[in-house]
């Protein structure tokens, strides 16, 4: 089964990143340790900036789906 999720910036509690995933591929993103290692630099200096100020991204599951490209298009 795979699914669209965001993480959302819980100091103004927009999200600041969408993707598309499947198992915990979701939770990744919050435990990458190195911007050199990390997919994308933009999103690991979001996360760092939030952690820096005493918060934690938080994940939200937006929709499932059983087929992998309907996830694709609705990310």
């Amino acid at each position: 089964m795979y699914y669209v999720y965001e993480l959302i910036d819980p100091r103004i509690n927009l999200p600041f990143y969408v993707g598309k995933g499947k198992n915990d591929r979701v939770y990744f993103h919050l435990s990458e340790k190195s911007r050199a290692k990390s997919d994308n630099e933009r999103k690991f200096n979001k996360i760092q900036k939030i952690r820096e100020c005493g918060y934690e991204p938080e994940i939200k599951i937006v929709k499932y789906f059983d087929n992998e490209d309907d996830a694709y298009f609705y990310e």
